[in-house]
């Protein structure tokens, strides 16, 4: 009877959650202030987990964690709600606004747009666009990929993502150069970039496609902000040796 109890156990757990490798489902958040003229304004439209359990739920967490991240530009600790950093961003553009009541006439504004943008058994990818406005000659907008273990519930380290990052880091140097260097031996910051020490290094988002191994260089990251954002997508034929994670079935 025990062996029965066990193994019927053994079959629930394969066909509900205690499947760790199934798809993840995700629904939207939206938050979408109106068009309007002198004042702040955030847009938010991004996807979350169901939240049908513990893991999904930290996923959910840290997802939200980020997203304040991006919006709270004064406070020294992050408030604990995205509603509540929404609430502070309003309240800074007021702070400036009755500064200069006679000719302050900005509209700050702060965006997140953000996709499910790739998925296999083990990871759990968003790519995430933010804009922000607070004055000026202009706003900045960037990308980035924020990296799930799907079984930890956890966003991936650069440690966990890149097990050879010495072996990685001469690879994307090669692949950078024969993409955008007009020399491949001449120092990059001679080509017009900006490298600090004019040592090429890898950029502060990476994250998976269908088709390979994405990394992105926002403005002022390596270049001036007229140069925009600049990408290089290696195969994944070519980076797995050298990854923490390797690339399997995508959903």
């Amino acid at each position: 009877m025990k062996k029965i109890l066990l193994a019927a156990a053994a079959m629930l757990c394969l066909s509900t959650a205690c499947d760790r490798n199934k798809t993840i489902e995700t629904v939207d958040f939206e938050y979408i202030e109106p068009e309007c003229d002198s004042c702040a304004r955030t847009s938010l439209q991004y996807p979350v987990t169901a939240g049908k359990n513990r893991t999904e739920r930290k996923i959910n967490a840290a997802l939200e964690k980020w997203v304040i991240s991006t919006i709270e530009l004064t406070s020294e600790s992050l408030p604990s709600t995205v509603e509540e950093a929404v609430s502070n961003f309003s309240k800074g553009y007021q702070e400036v606004a009755n500064d200069f009541p006679d000719d302050y006439h900005a509209t700050w504004e702060t965006s997140v747009q953000g996709e499910m943008c790739y998925q296999d058994e083990k990871l759990l990818a968003f790519c995430m666009e933010t804009y922000s406005y607070t004055g000026g000659a202009h706003g900045y907008g960037s990308s980035h990929y924020l990296l799930f273990d799907k079984k930890k519930g956890a966003l991936i380290t650069r440690e966990e993502l890149i097990k050879d990052v010495d072996g990685f880091t001469a690879l994307a140097e090669q692949k950078f150069r024969e993409h955008y260097a007009s020399d491949v031996n001449t120092p990059l910051n001679e080509q017009g970039f900006m490298f600090e020490n004019d040592q090429f290094h890898l950029p502060d988002n990476i994250g998976f496609t269908n088709n390979g191994l994405k990394l992105i260089y926002n403005p002022y990251e390596i270049a001036p902000y007229s140069s925009g954002q600049i990408t290089l997508e290696i195969p994944y034929a070519e980076v797995n040796a050298f990854l923490g994670y390797q690339v399997g079935s995508r959903s």
